[in-house]
């Protein structure tokens, strides 16, 4: 079975699909992985340059907007030389949640003190109103640093990831989620991070680094995906078919089931190449698939059954 021709027969035909039906399910993993691979190749060499070219200006970023500490044995840290550079650092969108690092208490206003009795107690229903205590309780911050981790929100992350990987500009800003859901926290282990001043060339080189691994990552969750995909729509087709007189087995569906996957996955991955803004990526590629998943058992069906009319005649 040669790979390229049969990424032209699953792509440009249901009638093809024929040919492939009763394929050994170890030829067909061998076909996925290979084609999960070309187009992880294809996207990475459309991205990696334009990801790398961007490393400067993100150092920079870092320079000025994060404050100065160090990782040491896998512990967050301030050096005597961090203390003195953050002396006049303020951002209310990172937190620095060190001992070290914490200012001392402001004092209490002095009109207040002379005045106690002018400061308003709460209500009752006041104090438990839930949207009285959202907005009197300040935002998040957008990046905590602890001594055992970093915690970021997940909105920042996915603006930083949008920023490197689209060039699309960062903004410190919360954005609203088509869910209504408060954006989650995600913690980075400290521990699993290199020694070192954290700064902009220490971010350059981190991110370096761990792009080839992130690809590698994403290419294998992405195979992983399609095999449970397959399996998956195969196991319901069988159940589908049960009660039919001429009925796929369900090898002959898991391969229809995988081999469907190949259209899908090339059109998604020349939209998401192109960069396209406000595409729906995962319905597309679902209508896509579903399209030449059942368009590829029906043009098989009738096959299978002239060639058990065959099988029926000669007997």
């Amino acid at each position: 079975m040669n790979f390229f021709t049969t990424i032209i027969h699953t792509c440009f035909g249901f009638k093809s699909y024929a040919q492939l039906l009763d394929t050994p399910y170890r030829d067909t993993l061998k076909y996925l992985a290979k084609l999960v691979g070309l187009l992880s190749l294809v996207l990475v060499a459309i991205y990696l340059p334009a990801m790398l070219a961007r490393l400067p200006e993100i150092g920079e970023f870092v320079d000025r907007e994060f404050p100065k500490f160090t990782i040491q044995k896998g512990a967050v840290v301030l050096t005597p030389s961090d203390a003195v550079t953050n002396a006049s650092y303020s951002h209310r969108h990172i937190l620095l949640d060190l001992p070290e690092a914490k200012p001392a208490a402001p004092p209490r206003d002095a009109e207040l003190s002379e005045h106690p009795a002018a400061e308003p107690a709460p209500t009752e229903s006041a104090s438990e109103s839930p949207a009285a205590q959202a907005a009197v309780a300040p935002e998040r911050p957008a990046v905590i640093i602890k001594r055992d981790e970093i915690i970021v929100r997940d909105d920042v992350a996915n603006g930083f990831a949008e920023w490197l990987m689209h060039g699309r500009v960062f903004k410190w800003k919360k954005r609203d989620t088509l869910s209504g859901m408060a954006p989650m926290p995600i913690a980075l282990p400290s521990q699993a991070l290199p020694s070192g001043a954290v700064n902009g060339d220490y971010v350059q080189g981190f991110l370096r680094k761990a792009m080839p691994i992130a690809f590698m990552m994403m290419a294998l969750l992405a195979f992983a995906a399609c095999l449970a995909q397959s399996h998956l729509f195969a196991g319901f087709s069988s159940l589908l078919e049960q009660h039919l007189p001429m009925r796929f087995t369900y090898w002959q569906l898991l391969n229809l089931a995988t081999f469907a996957i190949t259209p899908a996955a090339i059109i998604v991955t020349i939209y998401a190449a192109l960069g396209l803004e406000g595409l729906p990526l995962p319905i597309i590629y679902l209508i896509a698939y579903g399209i030449f998943l059942i368009g590829s058992s029906n043009s098989c069906r009738p096959r299978k059954e002239e060639a058990a009319v065959d099988d029926s005649e000669m007997y």
